[in-house]
């Protein structure tokens, strides 16, 4: 696995992410731009296909997550916080694989004047509808829903899958360090709702997962595998099975976590690498525990 998963990427102490209230706002000193998305078709005006577009905003250069998210009537509200010296015309707003390019509206009050983006064509990507954690006589599992939107004529190939454990963020001291350990994963994937029972695995795969700690925080990043080609209109449910009940660590420090342990871990995030599909990342539930907010682990947004 890649340091820089660890690192530069994805986690970050001091970052920050859009907190996903609808009642965040942006500095004073900050311009703020209301954003309003919809697609034409009512069958896509979905809760979730909303929450998997990966939502950002680049304008001179830089790249912006909202500011907050909300979904009513139909619709996807993001607003966004901008630099208040902004001198750049040009916006560029991605929606899942797709960018629509704008014009800054006029400010008054520091809130530019309401961008809308209605009336979008339906999504032709796959996208990632939740991902669950559980357990099998003591052995974790991750399974994943998947659904295609693309055209019944074509295929498209799945993504490559990682699976982030951290315990989270905490303010103590302690002896960074990195390890490499192996972990056995065996996938299945069958279409969705054919079998409520553990379907039969293929021999298993040994994945080397790089386990890192920096104070008094632990990160470990394991490759699970590619989800296989799929179809337009197909959906699959992708099911990786992780070999043995515990998956012990010791730290540079002396701390002993299990990195499979809720309590040791409770921070669990798929990442999706290649592959035309979203979202990039998404915090997994747990049975029993809602899934943690990627701004509660300080995750950054997910590289597109």
């Amino acid at each position: 696995m890649r340091t820089r998963w660890l690192g530069s990427l994805l986690f970050s102490l001091s970052g920050t992410l859009f907190s996903g209230s609808a009642g965040a706002t942006c500095s004073p000193q900050s311009i703020t731009v209301p954003v309003d998305y919809w697609f034409a078709d009512r069958q896509y005006q979905l809760d979730w296909i909303y929450n998997s577009l990966d939502t950002s905003l680049t304008s001179a250069g830089k790249t912006f997550s909202p500011n907050s998210i909300s979904i009513a009537v139909g619709k996807l509200h993001t607003t966004f916080c901008l630099p208040g010296d902004l001198t750049t015309d040009d916006l560029t707003f991605a929606f899942g694989p797709r960018q629509l390019k704008t014009e800054r509206r006029p400010v008054v009050g520091g809130v530019m004047s309401l961008i809308t983006l209605g009336l979008q064509p339906p999504p032709d990507w796959i996208i990632i509808r939740d991902a669950t954690w559980k357990t099998s006589n003591g052995s974790p599992m991750l399974d994943l829903s998947v659904y295609n939107f693309g055209d019944p004529n074509n295929f498209q190939q799945g993504p490559s899958v990682h699976l982030l454990l951290s315990s989270g963020p905490a303010q103590c001291f302690g002896i960074p360090g990195t390890q490499v350990i192996n972990v056995n994963v065996a996938m299945r994937g069958d279409a969705l709702g054919v079998s409520s029972r553990d379907p039969s695995f293929p021999d298993e795969i040994t994945r080397s997962a790089q386990v890192s700690t920096m104070g008094c925080n632990v990160f470990a990043d394991v490759e699970l595998g590619a989800i296989k080609s799929m179809k337009g209109g197909e959906s699959l449910s992708v099911r990786f099975k992780l070999s043995g009940k515990t998956l012990p660590y010791e730290s540079p420090g002396g701390q002993k976590y299990d990195l499979y342990s809720f309590q040791d871990v409770p921070l669990r995030v798929a990442v999706l690498h290649g592959g035309n599909a979203y979202p990039k990342c998404m915090s997994i539930a747990s049975e029993g525990e809602p899934a943690i907010p990627l701004s509660a682990g300080h995750f950054k947004s997910c590289q597109r």
